[in-house]
């Protein structure tokens, strides 16, 4: 197991596409993709709580609940990672996507998967200079984009980048705005007192 782990990582690293179409190929036990979401979650967590150690963000009350309570924290990243699976699927099929709802769970799972490896790296750069972190998680952000992009490209089969970015832009934007409506409908918005 631990040797596919480095494998595949190699790949991503490398051929981040093949590394998607290694995913969509690879047989999982029922319920294992979900297993794996759980502890891709866990692991953010502390890797999470790790970071705000390492490179403490004040004046935040939000994110400074959220590291305070690492449950509510778990449950957030749980949500979060869902939702954007079924955003990808669901967005993906709407523009003619061929991805399965198990395969774009496992490749975006292997994403956050990816991204705490360079989240770990992060933690050490933070304990070493917070500035130089902070700059270096700007680039690893931009990497991240460019991957996802990628990712859901080979997914759902698509041949433009350009159209799958613009189509995460939009449904960023779209899906933001709903969080706002409702929170602003449920009386959850700011009055700015």
């Amino acid at each position: 197991m631990l040797s596919m782990i480095k494998a595949l990582t190699r790949l991503t690293f490398s051929r981040p596409r093949d590394a998607v179409a290694t995913l969509k190929r690879m047989p999982l036990a029922e319920g294992a993709a979900m297993q794996f979401a759980v502890l891709v979650v866990v692991l953010g967590v502390i890797a999470s709580w790790l970071y705000s150690a390492a490179a403490p963000v004040s004046g935040n009350p939000l994110i400074e609940g959220l590291m305070a309570n690492p449950l509510l924290l778990a449950v957030v990243q749980f949500m979060a990672l869902m939702l954007s699976v079924l955003a990808i699927f669901l967005v993906g099929r709407m523009f003619g996507g061929q991805g399965s709802f198990e395969q774009t769970l496992v490749v975006s799972v292997w994403l956050q998967f990816y991204m705490l490896l360079f989240q770990a790296g992060l933690i050490v750069m933070a304990l070493i200079s917070p500035t130089l972190a902070d700059a270096l998680d700007m680039a690893v952000f931009g990497y991240m984009v460019w991957l996802l992009v990628n990712f859901i490209a080979v997914l759902h089969g698509f041949t433009s980048l350009w159209r799958v970015f613009a189509g995460i832009v939009g449904t960023s934007f779209l899906v933001s705005f709903v969080f706002i409506f409702v929170l602003g409908a449920i009386g959850a918005g700011g009055r700015g007192y």
